[in-house]
């Protein structure tokens, strides 16, 4: 199924890295001019030189820290600048840490709601006004540990939960300003932060990498991890017309690994 983005310009945060570079390749690949967020700039200019390589399509990098509370509107100022307008915003960036609930400090709860919520936050409200003009798309990333928190991850999994209740809530006005929001919750994703993950776990433990591959696969019950570049192709889905009637959802991509509801 041809799915295009001819003439739609996209905002992805964090988009330099892992899940937001490749929702940007994607959506560059399907016709949209893109730029893309984050703090890195020599991972933004990269990322920036294989987006245009494999698209054909120029790019635009945005270098700022989303999580303080002017970048949001410098971001869309500077894609209005570019281009005149915005058809699409998908907010990617933001990592949380992991660990022990009683080793975590307010600094790391902090950290990991002032990007992936409150960046979101600043960013839908910074864009709403253009979005409405473009009849356009909010596509937020959370995870599917909205759905199976575990004990090391208790920062992220209620990011993630905040961010997908937040995304409902602006659907709700959403349908009276004619802009659809809906969420992605990937599972686990072959990235950079799966890579940290593992160093993390090797060093701890001693084992090998295929040792502690195997075991993550075995405890999340998926024969592989998914690839940032299927996280792209549903989220072009999901900015194109052929979504028009999804509105206001959550949809796991994970391989089967969350069970139940």
């Amino acid at each position: 199924m041809e799915v295009e983005l001819v003439n739609k310009v996209a905002i992805v945060t964090g988009g330099s890295k892992g899940l937001g570079r490749g929702i940007a390749t994607e959506m560059a690949k399907a016709g949209a001019s893109v730029i893309i967020a984050s703090r890195d700039s020599s991972a933004l200019n990269a990322a920036k030189y294989d987006i245009e390589k494999i698209s054909g399509r120029e790019a635009l990098v945005v270098a700022t820290d989303l999580s303080n509370r002017n970048s949001a509107e410098a971001c869309v100022q500077a894609a209005l600048m570019w281009r005149g307008r915005i058809d699409i915003l998908v907010n990617c960036a933001g990592a949380t840490k992991r660990g022990d609930f009683f080793e975590l400090s307010d600094q790391d709860w902090e950290d990991g709601y002032a990007l992936k919520l409150h960046g979101a936050v600043r960013m839908c409200r910074a864009a709403w006004p253009h979005l409405i003009d473009a009849k356009g798309v909010v596509i937020n990333i959370a995870g599917v540990s909205m759905r199976t928190p575990t004990k090391d991850f208790t920062i992220g999994a209620s990011v993630n939960s905040a961010l997908t209740t937040f995304s409902k809530s602006l659907a709700d006005r959403g349908i009276d300003d004619g802009v659809r929001v809906n969420v992605i919750n990937p599972g686990y994703i072959a990235s950079e932060r799966l890579d940290r993950r593992v160093d993390a776990m090797v060093e701890s433990s001693g084992k090998t990498r295929d040792d502690i591959y195997r075991k993550l696969l075995s405890g999340y019950g998926v024969p592989r991890f998914g690839e940032p570049i299927e996280i792209g192709q549903l989220a072009v889905f999901l900015a194109s017309d052929k979504a028009s009637y999804m509105h206001g959802i959550a949809v796991d991509i994970d391989g089967g690994g969350s069970r139940g509801q």
